[in-house]
């Protein structure tokens, strides 16, 4: 079956090739795994495409679109949660038949940004009920609107404005997993163009036949991984979920609340479904764990990831150092003092990066950062085998066990 189904990926790889450019399949292996996984048992899996302008995105979805699946342009707070079936009719609204047991797309979720925030929190709630199987809108005390959305997979795509939506949306319990496009060779881009002529319509019809073809010919049954695959996935999806955590801060920039690692079932079932949708796919064990561990990577919010790196870098040359200044972070990263207090917060509160106030006299105190000895470097290293995350895990399940103390 994977032979078979390696010779299909190869002649849709050949197809999108044509037309679009490709310095690296992932974003294309990615999306095929996405709705691959739509026929397979477990949870829900949401996909999320982030990518520049102009990178593709748009020709990717619409050339996954096939006939049944339905695409949606924009949301809004009551599009979701008009003519929804009630207690007291047998009517089903629309959106709901569509959705449930269906895969659905949304070509450009950055449309979010332009909603105001408390419209933008609505949505995003209204979305976590739908990964959840069940929205629901209580009228008064006789009549409840609701809808049965279960099964349903979401392809969508955003440039990168969506990532501060999605870090208010982690504080919550994001359901995404997200897949960064890294950056195309532009001057092939262009050269591609040249010998294209670009014409939409043909590219659109092109690529849309390719991915009929290979969706009806491709062979489905369920992967299981073998033991040491299960291992990397363990390891992957807990430093994942631990990386990513997330902190409300208040308007000057402090902490609001004291944060709490998500726990890593969830994010841990869409990365092993996401597993055997790659393998079955047709990728081999050294092609879908790097993918997998890219996809980790990516779900934790690229300002705090460059941070952590240089936090890293800085440590693995001076151990034993004071720390850096806020200043000093900000001047060799470029990322805002705000912004750098907000992420760097969140990891001292589960035991990631060490933060100490110190006196200057006058009145006068100074932040200073540094990261623990938590062998993070592993973490962007090229090598899956050599990813020796229990490490940090330690860390952090010895944290949770000191403020559990404090608290009992």
């Amino acid at each position: 079956m994977y032979e078979e189904n390696r010779k299909l990926l190869e002649a849709l790889k050949e197809r999108f090739n044509r037309w679009l450019h490709i310095d690296d399949y992932g974003t294309l292996y990615t999306l095929a795994a996405s709705k691959i996984s739509h026929k397979l048992p477990g949870p829900t899996i949401w996909a999320m495409l982030i990518g520049a302008s102009a990178g593709g995105k748009t020709a990717y979805l619409k050339a996954l679109t096939t006939i049944g699946e339905i695409s949606i342009d924009d949301l809004t707070k009551n599009s979701m949660l008009s003519g929804y079936k009630s207690h007291d009719t047998d009517e089903n609204s629309q959106f709901a038949d569509k959705i449930k047991n269906n895969i659905w797309y949304i070509y450009d979720l950055s449309m979010l940004m332009s909603k105001h925030h408390e419209e933008r929190s609505a949505i995003l709630s209204q979305l976590r009920m739908i990964y959840d199987g069940k929205l629901t809108k209580p009228y008064g005390t006789k009549k409840v609107l609701e809808a049965d959305t279960s099964h349903n997979t979401l392809i969508c795509a955003s440039t990168p404005a969506i990532d501060r939506t999605l870090l208010e949306d982690q504080i919550l319990g994001t359901r995404f997993i997200q897949y960064r496009m890294p950056p195309g060779n532009r001057k092939l881009i262009m050269d591609i163009i040249d010998q294209t002529r670009q014409d939409i319509v043909a590219m659109d019809g092109s690529l849309k036949r390719g991915v009929a073809d290979w969706w009806e010919e491709i062979r489905i049954d369920e992967y299981e991984p073998n033991e040491a695959e299960t291992e990397a996935l363990h390891r992957l999806s807990e430093i994942a979920t631990i990386l990513r955590t997330s902190v409300d801060v208040d308007k000057s920039g402090e902490p609001a609340n004291i944060a709490t690692s998500e726990e890593p079932g969830r994010f841990y079932n869409q990365i092993r479904k996401m597993y055997s949708s790659y393998r079955i796919l047709g990728l081999t064990e050294e092609e879908s764990i790097p993918l997998i561990r890219k996809l980790c990577i990516d779900n934790i919010n690229p300002i705090r990831l460059k941070l952590l790196k240089y936090l890293d870098e800085v440590f693995k040359r001076d151990k034993f150092g004071e720390g850096l200044t806020t200043s000093q972070i900000h001047s060799n990263t470029g990322v805002g003092k705000k912004a750098i207090k907000t992420h760097l917060h969140s990891l001292n509160m589960i035991g990631i990066v060490d933060f100490k106030c110190k006196e200057l006299g006058f009145g006068r105190v100074e932040d200073r950062w540094r990261l623990l000895d938590t062998n993070l470097h592993l973490v962007f290293a090229d090598g899956y085998k050599d990813y020796a995350g229990k490490s940090l895990a330690r860390i952090y399940n010895k944290f949770r066990t000191q403020e559990m103390r404090k608290l009992t």
